[in-house]
């Protein structure tokens, strides 16, 4: 959690604990599961623009690099 996040409390009675824990528990794996996918597919996606990012910037270098008449004699 971060500052200025919210969050959720839940009261659960002593006599129901022991049927509803294994559900809360079950349920927030799953919840950390697909955080944790999606937090993987995130950075994969930030990878392939930044592998474009890079290539552009790449071809404007040289671009820069290049005789106004394009090399050409």
């Amino acid at each position: 959690m971060r500052d200025g996040d919210w969050g959720n409390l839940v009261f659960v009675h002593e006599a129901l604990r022991a049927d509803l824990m294994p559900l809360v528990y079950e349920a927030s794996a799953a919840a950390a599961d697909r955080l944790t996918d999606r937090a993987l597919w995130f950075r994969q996606e930030c990878e392939k623009w930044l592998a474009v990012i890079e290539s552009l910037d790449s071809a404007l270098k040289a671009a820069k690099d290049r005789p106004p008449d394009g090399g050409l004699a």
